[in-house]
Protein backbone atom coordinates (compact mmCIF):
# COMPACT_ATOMS: atom_id res chain seq x y z
CA UNK A 1 0.00 0.00 0.00
CA UNK A 2 1.83 3.42 -1.04
CA UNK A 3 1.84 6.17 1.49
CA UNK A 4 -1.03 8.71 -1.07
CA UNK A 5 -3.36 5.45 -0.15
CA UNK A 6 -2.73 5.17 3.27
CA UNK A 7 -3.47 8.62 3.53
CA UNK A 8 -6.81 8.74 1.78
CA UNK A 9 -7.87 5.72 3.60
CA UNK A 10 -7.06 7.85 6.91
CA UNK A 11 -9.01 10.55 5.52
CA UNK A 12 -12.19 8.73 4.69
CA UNK A 13 -12.47 7.39 7.85
CA UNK A 14 -11.92 10.64 9.73
CA UNK A 15 -14.72 11.95 7.40
CA UNK A 16 -16.82 9.09 8.70
CA UNK A 17 -16.32 9.61 12.48
CA UNK A 18 -17.14 13.83 11.70
CA UNK A 19 -19.90 12.53 10.14
CA UNK A 20 -21.18 10.46 12.66
CA UNK A 21 -20.12 12.77 15.37
CA UNK A 22 -22.78 15.79 13.47
CA UNK A 23 -25.28 13.72 13.35
CA UNK A 24 -25.39 12.62 16.91
CA UNK A 25 -25.18 16.21 17.86
CA UNK A 26 -27.68 16.71 15.19
CA UNK A 27 -29.78 14.09 16.34
CA UNK A 28 -33.97 14.95 17.68
CA UNK A 29 -34.08 12.83 20.48
CA UNK A 30 -37.32 14.22 21.81
CA UNK A 31 -40.82 15.64 20.56
CA UNK A 32 -42.82 17.96 21.97
CA UNK A 33 -46.04 18.62 19.82
CA UNK A 34 -47.66 21.87 21.63
CA UNK A 35 -51.64 21.82 20.25
CA UNK A 36 -53.80 24.84 21.30
CA UNK A 37 -57.02 23.05 20.75
CA UNK A 38 -59.53 25.14 18.50
CA UNK A 39 -57.25 28.22 18.50
CA UNK A 40 -58.25 30.69 15.29
CA UNK A 41 -55.10 32.06 13.83
CA UNK A 42 -56.73 35.73 14.74
CA UNK A 43 -56.13 34.62 18.48
CA UNK A 44 -52.51 35.72 17.90
CA UNK A 45 -53.12 39.16 17.45
CA UNK A 46 -56.08 39.26 20.35
CA UNK A 47 -54.47 37.34 23.04
CA UNK A 48 -51.22 39.79 22.34
CA UNK A 49 -53.12 42.97 22.64
CA UNK A 50 -55.02 41.64 25.67
CA UNK A 51 -51.79 40.41 27.52
CA UNK A 52 -50.07 44.03 26.49
CA UNK A 53 -53.41 45.63 28.22
CA UNK A 54 -52.98 43.85 30.79
CA UNK A 55 -49.76 44.43 31.37
CA UNK A 56 -47.74 47.01 29.45
CA UNK A 57 -44.72 45.43 29.60
CA UNK A 58 -45.49 42.71 27.58
CA UNK A 59 -45.77 43.60 23.93
CA UNK A 60 -45.30 40.22 23.20
CA UNK A 61 -46.08 36.14 23.15
CA UNK A 62 -43.31 33.05 23.74
CA UNK A 63 -44.86 31.91 20.91
CA UNK A 64 -43.99 35.10 18.54
CA UNK A 65 -40.21 33.92 17.65
CA UNK A 66 -41.07 30.62 16.50
CA UNK A 67 -43.95 31.15 13.83
CA UNK A 68 -43.08 30.03 10.65
CA UNK A 69 -46.01 29.09 8.17
CA UNK A 70 -49.54 27.94 8.00
CA UNK A 71 -50.70 24.52 8.05
CA UNK A 72 -54.10 23.62 6.11
CA UNK A 73 -55.97 20.85 8.26
CA UNK A 74 -59.18 19.08 7.04
CA UNK A 75 -61.39 16.16 7.79
CA UNK A 76 -61.01 13.59 5.05
CA UNK A 77 -64.71 14.59 3.72
CA UNK A 78 -64.52 18.03 4.56
CA UNK A 79 -63.02 21.25 4.78
CA UNK A 80 -63.65 22.45 8.23
CA UNK A 81 -62.19 20.11 10.89
CA UNK A 82 -62.67 18.49 13.85
CA UNK A 83 -60.36 17.88 16.92
CA UNK A 84 -60.42 13.87 16.85
CA UNK A 85 -59.07 13.26 12.91
CA UNK A 86 -57.36 16.29 13.06
CA UNK A 87 -54.40 15.96 15.23
CA UNK A 88 -54.37 12.13 14.46
CA UNK A 89 -53.78 13.11 10.76
CA UNK A 90 -50.84 15.07 12.55
CA UNK A 91 -49.35 11.80 14.26
CA UNK A 92 -50.94 8.98 11.56
CA UNK A 93 -50.22 10.77 7.88
CA UNK A 94 -53.95 10.46 6.92
CA UNK A 95 -56.84 12.79 7.20
CA UNK A 96 -60.09 11.09 9.13
CA UNK A 97 -63.60 11.69 9.61
CA UNK A 98 -65.50 13.88 12.11
CA UNK A 99 -65.25 11.71 15.75
CA UNK A 100 -62.36 9.43 14.63
CA UNK A 101 -59.26 8.65 16.77
CA UNK A 102 -56.90 7.27 14.89
CA UNK A 103 -58.64 5.43 12.67
CA UNK A 104 -58.87 5.18 8.75
CA UNK A 105 -62.16 5.97 7.71
CA UNK A 106 -64.98 4.80 5.35
CA UNK A 107 -65.06 5.85 1.84
CA UNK A 108 -68.02 8.53 1.36
CA UNK A 109 -68.91 10.16 -1.86
CA UNK A 110 -67.43 14.03 -0.68
CA UNK A 111 -63.81 12.91 -0.14
CA UNK A 112 -61.11 15.61 -0.16
CA UNK A 113 -58.06 12.80 -0.32
CA UNK A 114 -58.27 9.10 -1.81
CA UNK A 115 -59.71 6.44 0.67
CA UNK A 116 -59.22 3.13 1.00
CA UNK A 117 -62.70 1.21 1.15
CA UNK A 118 -61.02 -2.11 2.42
CA UNK A 119 -59.40 -0.51 5.32
CA UNK A 120 -62.69 1.32 7.02
CA UNK A 121 -62.19 1.54 10.61
CA UNK A 122 -58.44 -0.15 10.79
CA UNK A 123 -56.43 1.49 14.03
CA UNK A 124 -53.48 3.54 12.63
CA UNK A 125 -50.29 3.79 14.68
CA UNK A 126 -49.41 6.69 15.76
CA UNK A 127 -46.08 7.97 16.24
CA UNK A 128 -46.81 8.23 19.87
CA UNK A 129 -46.94 4.61 19.77
CA UNK A 130 -44.33 3.93 17.54
CA UNK A 131 -42.02 5.58 19.49
CA UNK A 132 -42.53 3.87 22.64
CA UNK A 133 -42.87 0.36 21.02
CA UNK A 134 -40.20 0.64 18.33
CA UNK A 135 -37.49 2.97 20.49
CA UNK A 136 -38.73 2.69 23.73
CA UNK A 137 -39.35 6.34 24.21
CA UNK A 138 -41.47 7.74 27.16
CA UNK A 139 -44.96 9.08 26.18
CA UNK A 140 -46.58 11.67 28.11
CA UNK A 141 -49.83 13.99 27.98
CA UNK A 142 -50.66 17.19 29.26
CA UNK A 143 -54.05 18.45 28.86
CA UNK A 144 -56.47 20.22 31.04
CA UNK A 145 -59.22 18.69 29.48
CA UNK A 146 -60.33 14.84 30.54
CA UNK A 147 -57.91 12.60 29.66
CA UNK A 148 -59.70 10.51 26.97
CA UNK A 149 -60.94 13.43 25.47
CA UNK A 150 -59.95 13.72 21.65
CA UNK A 151 -56.71 15.23 21.31
CA UNK A 152 -54.85 13.42 24.09
CA UNK A 153 -56.77 10.07 22.65
CA UNK A 154 -55.42 10.57 19.25
CA UNK A 155 -51.76 10.03 20.35
CA UNK A 156 -52.40 6.69 22.26
CA UNK A 157 -55.86 5.27 21.49
CA UNK A 158 -58.35 4.10 18.30
CA UNK A 159 -62.05 4.41 18.02
CA UNK A 160 -64.38 5.47 14.93
CA UNK A 161 -66.25 7.38 17.88
CA UNK A 162 -64.55 10.11 20.56
CA UNK A 163 -67.68 9.76 22.67
CA UNK A 164 -66.69 6.55 23.71
CA UNK A 165 -64.46 7.91 26.34
CA UNK A 166 -64.70 5.26 29.18
CA UNK A 167 -63.57 2.76 26.06
CA UNK A 168 -60.27 5.16 25.32
CA UNK A 169 -59.30 5.70 28.93
CA UNK A 170 -59.20 1.77 29.24
CA UNK A 171 -57.18 2.03 26.15
CA UNK A 172 -54.53 4.58 27.71
CA UNK A 173 -54.24 2.72 30.73
CA UNK A 174 -53.29 -0.42 28.70
CA UNK A 175 -51.25 1.27 26.16
CA UNK A 176 -49.14 2.35 29.14
CA UNK A 177 -48.94 6.22 28.53
CA UNK A 178 -45.80 6.76 31.11
CA UNK A 179 -47.08 10.42 32.28
CA UNK A 180 -50.78 12.05 31.90
CA UNK A 181 -51.54 14.58 33.56
CA UNK A 182 -54.70 16.77 33.18
CA UNK A 183 -58.29 16.33 34.44
CA UNK A 184 -60.54 12.81 34.16
CA UNK A 185 -60.50 12.01 37.96
CA UNK A 186 -63.79 10.17 37.02
CA UNK A 187 -63.03 8.10 34.55
CA UNK A 188 -59.75 6.55 36.16
CA UNK A 189 -62.11 3.39 37.76
CA UNK A 190 -60.97 1.17 40.83
CA UNK A 191 -60.09 -1.47 37.95
CA UNK A 192 -58.00 0.68 36.10
CA UNK A 193 -56.09 2.40 38.84
CA UNK A 194 -55.04 -1.34 40.01
CA UNK A 195 -53.99 -1.95 36.88
CA UNK A 196 -51.53 1.39 36.55
CA UNK A 197 -50.24 0.52 40.37
CA UNK A 198 -49.62 -3.10 39.38
CA UNK A 199 -47.19 -1.54 37.01
CA UNK A 200 -45.62 0.60 39.78
CA UNK A 201 -47.43 3.65 38.69
CA UNK A 202 -47.53 6.72 41.05
CA UNK A 203 -51.18 7.24 40.87
CA UNK A 204 -52.35 11.23 42.03
CA UNK A 205 -56.03 11.86 42.19
CA UNK A 206 -56.85 16.09 43.45
CA UNK A 207 -53.51 15.71 45.70
CA UNK A 208 -51.30 19.21 43.79
CA UNK A 209 -48.54 18.42 47.09
CA UNK A 210 -48.24 14.64 46.01
CA UNK A 211 -48.23 16.25 42.52
CA UNK A 212 -44.92 18.71 43.27
CA UNK A 213 -43.61 15.86 45.28
CA UNK A 214 -43.83 13.21 42.58
CA UNK A 215 -40.52 12.00 41.13
CA UNK A 216 -41.57 8.90 39.33
CA UNK A 217 -41.30 8.35 35.88
CA UNK A 218 -44.53 6.95 35.51
CA UNK A 219 -47.23 9.39 36.83
CA UNK A 220 -50.73 9.81 36.57
CA UNK A 221 -51.66 13.28 38.05
CA UNK A 222 -55.33 14.10 37.29
CA UNK A 223 -57.34 16.97 39.00
CA UNK A 224 -61.28 17.18 38.26
CA UNK A 225 -63.30 14.81 37.67
CA UNK A 226 -64.19 15.65 34.10
CA UNK A 227 -62.35 18.44 32.48
CA UNK A 228 -59.94 21.23 34.35
CA UNK A 229 -61.44 24.85 35.06
CA UNK A 230 -60.48 27.43 33.02
CA UNK A 231 -57.23 29.05 33.79
CA UNK A 232 -58.91 32.18 34.79
CA UNK A 233 -61.06 30.14 37.46
CA UNK A 234 -58.53 27.79 38.48
CA UNK A 235 -57.36 28.13 41.89
CA UNK A 236 -53.51 27.67 42.38
CA UNK A 237 -53.59 25.90 45.45
CA UNK A 238 -55.33 23.20 44.54
CA UNK A 239 -54.71 22.80 40.77
CA UNK A 240 -51.23 23.35 38.74
CA UNK A 241 -51.15 25.50 35.40
CA UNK A 242 -50.83 24.09 32.39
CA UNK A 243 -46.94 25.36 32.80
CA UNK A 244 -46.48 23.66 36.23
CA UNK A 245 -47.94 20.59 34.47
CA UNK A 246 -45.30 20.90 31.42
CA UNK A 247 -42.83 21.61 33.87
CA UNK A 248 -43.55 18.35 35.96
CA UNK A 249 -44.17 16.10 32.83
CA UNK A 250 -40.25 17.34 31.27
CA UNK A 251 -38.92 16.76 34.62
CA UNK A 252 -40.43 13.15 34.68
CA UNK A 253 -40.19 12.18 31.14
CA UNK A 254 -36.21 13.30 30.70
CA UNK A 255 -35.49 10.09 33.01
CA UNK A 256 -35.82 8.30 29.90
CA UNK A 257 -32.27 7.46 28.24
CA UNK A 258 -33.97 6.54 24.93
CA UNK A 259 -35.89 10.25 24.65
CA UNK A 260 -39.86 11.08 24.68
CA UNK A 261 -42.78 12.15 22.94
CA UNK A 262 -44.87 14.61 24.77
CA UNK A 263 -48.36 16.02 23.76
CA UNK A 264 -49.17 19.38 25.89
CA UNK A 265 -52.77 20.53 24.74
CA UNK A 266 -54.26 24.15 25.69
CA UNK A 267 -57.75 21.98 25.98
CA UNK A 268 -59.84 24.88 27.05
CA UNK A 269 -59.09 27.09 24.48
CA UNK A 270 -61.51 25.21 22.45
CA UNK A 271 -64.16 25.52 25.24
CA UNK A 272 -64.10 28.72 25.39
CA UNK A 273 -64.34 29.39 21.26
CA UNK A 274 -67.77 26.94 21.38
CA UNK A 275 -69.08 29.57 24.16
CA UNK A 276 -67.99 32.82 22.82
CA UNK A 277 -66.41 33.67 25.61
CA UNK A 278 -63.74 36.16 25.21
CA UNK A 279 -62.14 36.36 28.67
CA UNK A 280 -61.63 32.78 29.32
CA UNK A 281 -60.96 32.44 25.78
CA UNK A 282 -58.13 34.79 25.74
CA UNK A 283 -56.62 33.92 28.89
CA UNK A 284 -56.73 30.25 28.46
CA UNK A 285 -54.75 30.50 25.19
CA UNK A 286 -52.11 32.98 26.95
CA UNK A 287 -51.68 30.34 29.45
CA UNK A 288 -51.08 27.80 26.74
CA UNK A 289 -48.52 30.98 25.77
CA UNK A 290 -46.41 30.12 29.01
CA UNK A 291 -46.29 26.41 28.51
CA UNK A 292 -44.54 27.20 25.36
CA UNK A 293 -42.10 29.08 27.30
CA UNK A 294 -41.25 25.81 29.03
CA UNK A 295 -41.01 23.79 26.34
CA UNK A 296 -38.69 25.90 24.69
CA UNK A 297 -36.70 26.68 27.65
CA UNK A 298 -36.53 23.02 27.78
CA UNK A 299 -35.54 22.44 24.26
CA UNK A 300 -32.76 24.85 24.20
CA UNK A 301 -31.49 23.29 27.12
CA UNK A 302 -31.24 19.89 25.94
CA UNK A 303 -30.13 20.61 22.47
CA UNK A 304 -32.15 17.81 21.23
CA UNK A 305 -35.39 17.92 21.49
CA UNK A 306 -38.00 19.91 18.36
CA UNK A 307 -41.04 21.20 19.60
CA UNK A 308 -43.98 21.87 17.31
CA UNK A 309 -46.92 24.51 18.39
CA UNK A 310 -50.07 23.92 15.59
CA UNK A 311 -53.71 24.51 16.93
CA UNK A 312 -55.97 21.58 15.08
CA UNK A 313 -58.30 23.53 13.88
CA UNK A 314 -60.08 27.48 14.25
CA UNK A 315 -63.27 27.99 16.38
CA UNK A 316 -65.33 31.17 16.80
CA UNK A 317 -63.59 32.75 14.25
CA UNK A 318 -62.67 35.33 16.71
CA UNK A 319 -60.87 38.80 16.37
CA UNK A 320 -60.15 42.07 17.10
CA UNK A 321 -63.36 44.14 16.14
CA UNK A 322 -67.08 42.86 15.32
CA UNK A 323 -70.14 45.09 14.28
CA UNK A 324 -69.69 47.72 17.33
CA UNK A 325 -66.73 49.23 15.68
CA UNK A 326 -67.69 49.39 11.99
CA UNK A 327 -67.17 52.87 11.61
CA UNK A 328 -64.23 54.14 14.18
CA UNK A 329 -62.22 51.17 14.06
CA UNK A 330 -59.40 53.57 13.78
CA UNK A 331 -60.31 55.89 16.67
CA UNK A 332 -60.42 52.85 19.52
CA UNK A 333 -57.56 52.85 21.95
CA UNK A 334 -56.54 49.85 23.93
CA UNK A 335 -58.64 50.47 26.91
CA UNK A 336 -61.39 51.29 25.11
CA UNK A 337 -61.03 48.06 23.02
CA UNK A 338 -60.77 45.73 25.92
CA UNK A 339 -62.59 47.28 28.76
CA UNK A 340 -65.24 45.29 28.27
CA UNK A 341 -64.02 41.98 26.37
CA UNK A 342 -66.29 40.38 28.52
CA UNK A 343 -68.98 41.56 26.84
CA UNK A 344 -67.95 41.20 23.51
CA UNK A 345 -67.87 44.85 22.76
CA UNK A 346 -65.51 45.18 20.36
CA UNK A 347 -64.19 41.46 20.45
CA UNK A 348 -65.97 39.55 17.38
CA UNK A 349 -67.14 35.85 16.71
CA UNK A 350 -68.32 34.61 13.62
CA UNK A 351 -69.40 30.92 15.06
CA UNK A 352 -69.98 28.70 17.89
CA UNK A 353 -68.05 26.17 16.18
CA UNK A 354 -65.12 25.19 14.63
CA UNK A 355 -63.61 27.49 11.43
CA UNK A 356 -62.22 26.32 8.15
CA UNK A 357 -58.81 28.65 8.25
CA UNK A 358 -55.33 28.10 7.89
CA UNK A 359 -54.31 27.46 11.70
CA UNK A 360 -50.39 28.94 12.57
CA UNK A 361 -47.48 27.14 13.27
CA UNK A 362 -44.55 27.46 15.13
CA UNK A 363 -41.52 25.80 15.40
CA UNK A 364 -38.13 25.43 17.59
CA UNK A 365 -35.79 23.15 16.01
CA UNK A 366 -32.05 22.83 17.74
CA UNK A 367 -30.68 23.59 14.13
CA UNK A 368 -33.31 25.66 12.51
CA UNK A 369 -35.00 22.97 10.28
CA UNK A 370 -38.18 24.38 10.20
CA UNK A 371 -40.61 23.99 7.48
CA UNK A 372 -42.33 27.28 6.27
CA UNK A 373 -45.07 28.58 3.92
CA UNK A 374 -48.69 27.08 4.02
CA UNK A 375 -48.35 23.16 4.13
CA UNK A 376 -50.96 20.81 4.94
CA UNK A 377 -51.36 18.58 7.82
CA UNK A 378 -50.34 15.25 5.92
CA UNK A 379 -47.04 17.47 5.08
CA UNK A 380 -46.33 18.04 8.71
CA UNK A 381 -47.03 14.77 9.99
CA UNK A 382 -44.33 14.10 6.79
CA UNK A 383 -41.54 16.62 8.54
CA UNK A 384 -42.19 15.39 11.23
CA UNK A 385 -41.24 11.54 10.30
CA UNK A 386 -38.36 12.83 8.83
CA UNK A 387 -37.11 14.79 11.86
CA UNK A 388 -37.63 11.67 13.81
CA UNK A 389 -36.13 9.08 11.23
CA UNK A 390 -39.52 7.61 11.42
CA UNK A 391 -40.56 7.94 7.88
CA UNK A 392 -42.45 4.89 6.49
CA UNK A 393 -42.88 3.61 10.24
CA UNK A 394 -46.17 3.87 11.39
CA UNK A 395 -47.94 2.16 8.18
CA UNK A 396 -45.45 -0.67 8.47
CA UNK A 397 -46.25 -0.73 12.00
CA UNK A 398 -49.78 -0.31 11.39
CA UNK A 399 -50.20 -3.39 9.44
CA UNK A 400 -48.19 -5.53 11.84
CA UNK A 401 -50.23 -5.04 15.32
CA UNK A 402 -53.63 -3.77 13.64
CA UNK A 403 -54.25 -6.42 11.47
CA UNK A 404 -57.97 -8.58 11.36
CA UNK A 405 -58.74 -11.33 13.52
CA UNK A 406 -60.38 -12.91 10.23
CA UNK A 407 -56.90 -12.43 8.97
CA UNK A 408 -54.84 -13.40 11.88
CA UNK A 409 -56.63 -16.71 12.75
CA UNK A 410 -58.32 -17.30 9.16
CA UNK A 411 -58.69 -21.08 9.35
CA UNK A 412 -59.28 -21.41 13.26
CA UNK A 413 -62.41 -21.45 14.95
CA UNK A 414 -63.04 -18.29 16.58
CA UNK A 415 -65.86 -16.80 18.50
CA UNK A 416 -66.94 -12.73 19.59
CA UNK A 417 -69.18 -12.05 22.36
CA UNK A 418 -69.73 -8.18 22.00
CA UNK A 419 -71.28 -6.36 24.82
CA UNK A 420 -74.11 -3.33 25.42
CA UNK A 421 -70.90 -0.92 26.65
CA UNK A 422 -69.22 -1.89 23.08
CA UNK A 423 -66.31 -3.96 24.31
CA UNK A 424 -65.92 -7.85 23.66
CA UNK A 425 -64.05 -10.67 23.67
CA UNK A 426 -62.29 -12.85 21.39
CA UNK A 427 -61.82 -16.46 21.68
CA UNK A 428 -60.08 -18.74 19.31
CA UNK A 429 -59.60 -22.49 19.62
CA UNK A 430 -57.00 -24.42 17.89
CA UNK A 431 -55.07 -27.68 18.27
CA UNK A 432 -55.95 -28.50 22.12
CA UNK A 433 -55.09 -24.52 22.68
CA UNK A 434 -57.39 -21.71 23.88
CA UNK A 435 -56.52 -17.80 22.93
CA UNK A 436 -58.83 -15.29 24.57
CA UNK A 437 -58.04 -11.26 23.64
CA UNK A 438 -59.89 -8.71 25.91
CA UNK A 439 -60.69 -5.77 23.91
CA UNK A 440 -58.86 -2.44 24.94
CA UNK A 441 -56.35 -4.54 26.80
CA UNK A 442 -52.45 -5.37 26.08
CA UNK A 443 -52.57 -8.76 27.08
CA UNK A 444 -54.03 -12.35 25.75
CA UNK A 445 -54.21 -15.20 27.49
CA UNK A 446 -53.18 -18.82 26.17
CA UNK A 447 -55.03 -21.63 28.21
CA UNK A 448 -54.15 -25.58 26.85
CA UNK A 449 -55.27 -28.49 29.74
CA UNK A 450 -54.84 -26.65 33.40
CA UNK A 451 -52.30 -24.61 32.26
CA UNK A 452 -53.00 -20.45 31.48
CA UNK A 453 -50.48 -17.75 30.28
CA UNK A 454 -51.15 -14.15 30.63
CA UNK A 455 -48.93 -12.91 27.37
CA UNK A 456 -48.63 -9.28 27.42
CA UNK A 457 -48.24 -7.26 23.70
CA UNK A 458 -46.55 -4.01 23.15
CA UNK A 459 -49.54 -3.04 21.61
CA UNK A 460 -53.19 -2.55 22.60
CA UNK A 461 -55.70 -5.00 21.09
CA UNK A 462 -58.96 -2.92 19.54
CA UNK A 463 -62.41 -4.16 18.74
CA UNK A 464 -64.97 -1.60 16.19
CA UNK A 465 -67.92 -3.09 17.21
CA UNK A 466 -69.43 -1.44 13.90
CA UNK A 467 -67.87 -3.83 11.81
CA UNK A 468 -67.85 -6.60 14.35
CA UNK A 469 -63.90 -6.66 14.39
CA UNK A 470 -60.93 -7.31 16.34
CA UNK A 471 -57.33 -5.90 15.62
CA UNK A 472 -54.40 -7.19 16.83
CA UNK A 473 -50.71 -8.14 15.86
CA UNK A 474 -50.07 -10.69 13.00
CA UNK A 475 -47.89 -12.78 15.34
CA UNK A 476 -50.38 -13.82 17.58
CA UNK A 477 -51.22 -16.79 15.20
CA UNK A 478 -47.55 -18.38 16.51
CA UNK A 479 -49.42 -18.73 19.66
CA UNK A 480 -51.52 -21.45 19.02
CA UNK A 481 -49.51 -22.85 16.10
Amino acid sequence: MTLTSLKRICWAILLAFWSLTITAQNEIKNFILMVPDGTSTAMLSVARWYQQYMDSTQSSLYIDPYICGLVTTFCSDAPIGDSAPTTSCYVTGQPSQKGYIATYPPKTDNDLVPIDATRAYQPLVTLFEAAKILNNKAVGLVVTCEFPHATPADCMAHTYNRAQMKNIAKQMVHNQVDVIMGGGVSYLTPELINVLKDKQYDVILNDLDAFKRSRSPRTWALFGDKDMPYDIDRDPSLMPSLAEMTHKALELLQQNENGFFLLVEGSKVDFAGHKNEAVRHITDFIAFDQAVKEAVDFAKKDGHTLVIMVPDHGNGGINLGNNNSDKNYAKLSLKQLYNNVGDKEYIGYTTKGHTGEDVFLGCYHPNKEQPSGVITNVELYNYLCNQLNMKGVTPSLTEKIFAKHQEVFHDMPYTIEPREDKTALLTVKYKGKTLTAESYTNYVTISQKKKKEVIELSSIIVYMDVNNTFYLPKDLRKLLE
